[in-house]
């Protein structure tokens, strides 16, 4: 499970409902809870910023292994 220094632009992540997110960027709101923000693969106009806390969320995301 990636700890929120881990998580970095260009991991991708499949959610629960089966879509494929992509990590766009570290999310810098006033808030001391990270966020990052999320695009989706195969539209990418469909954003979404989301805590790290439910990104690593293993019932919500799962990591794909990166093909780099």
């Amino acid at each position: 499970m990636p700890k929120p220094a881990d998580i970095r632009p260009g991991q991708q992540f499949r959610a629960s409902e089966g879509l494929l997110w992509e990590v766009d960027a570290l999310s810098d709101l006033s808030t001391s809870i990270p966020h990052v923000k999320m695009v989706g693969v195969s539209d990418r106009s469909v954003t979404k910023i989301i805590a790290t806390s439910v990104l690593r969320d293993q019932s919500r995301f799962q990591e794909l292994p990166s093909t780099a």
